[in-house]
């Protein structure tokens, strides 16, 4: 697998991606993973004013309280924790296991370098990531390349995917800033992309409690998350 990388830095070539391409059977198990596991922050943290977070549907104002919990999730680890270990809503046992590693999620500033229908490759400020398709194609939600968005990774199936949710932040690079992050980006990818879910497990558990999102940035995302939570 050949994903053309931004600017001059020319291909990454990557090896047959762990997973990518929801069947209809791990779609199913996913989201409705995720949406227990989020009704149940919402009840804990007393968020939004739902009974259920959602994260499919054609209502617009339950899709961004969807957002606004997840990103609270991703923040506190032992939410995550509490939901595999108690079961509070009486999910099945395969709905705890897909959840049990999403205690090691990597929520961080990433910048999309590379995409195509199977792969995104996004680079944070040490390493790149090969991040395989939802149920649809990986590439549906990257606007520009280069471009900054929010995400947060999650082990699946031994692979990584996203939570689903992306929150961009800019699609077009202020004057000096291609030749910045095409030197980032070689840097990064010396490093060897980290494809499956042990090395994003290994790579949440080395930088366990650091916060790599600077407070401007915070203060953007919060303001973001604000007017979905207020609409």
């Amino acid at each position: 697998m050949n994903i053309r990388i931004m600017g001059g830095t020319g291909e990454v070539t990557l090896d047959r991606l762990p997973y990518s391409h929801m069947d209809e059977a791990d779609e199913h198990l996913f989201y409705d993973t995720m949406e227990e596991l989020l009704t149940y922050a919402n009840q804990v943290l007393h968020l939004v004013d739902a009974p259920r977070v959602a994260l499919h549907g054609d209502d617009d104002r339950a899709l961004g309280h969807g957002s606004v919990v997840s990103d609270a999730l991703w923040q506190r680890p032992w939410i995550v924790d509490d939901f595999v270990r108690e079961n509070p809503l009486g999910v099945s046992r395969a709905h705890l296991e897909v959840a049990r590693p999403w205690r090691n999620a990597v929520r961080d500033l990433f910048t999309c370098i590379g995409a195509d229908a199977d792969a995104a490759v996004y680079m944070n400020a040490e390493r790149a990531f090969a991040v395989g398709a939802l149920r649809g194609p990986a590439d549906q939600h990257v606007h520009a390349i280069p471009s900054l968005v929010l995400l947060t990774l999650l082990p699946f199936k031994g692979g990584i995917v996203t939570d689903s949710k992306t929150l961009h932040l800019a699609d077009e690079l202020r004057p000096g800033m291609g030749a910045l992050i095409e030197r980032d980006a070689r840097r990064a990818l010396r490093r060897g992309v980290v494809t499956t879910s042990a090395e994003l497990i290994a790579y949440a558990q080395t930088h366990r409690g650091v916060d790599q999102i600077s407070p401007r940035f915070q203060r953007i995302i919060d303001e973001h998350l604000s007017a979905l939570r207020d609409a």
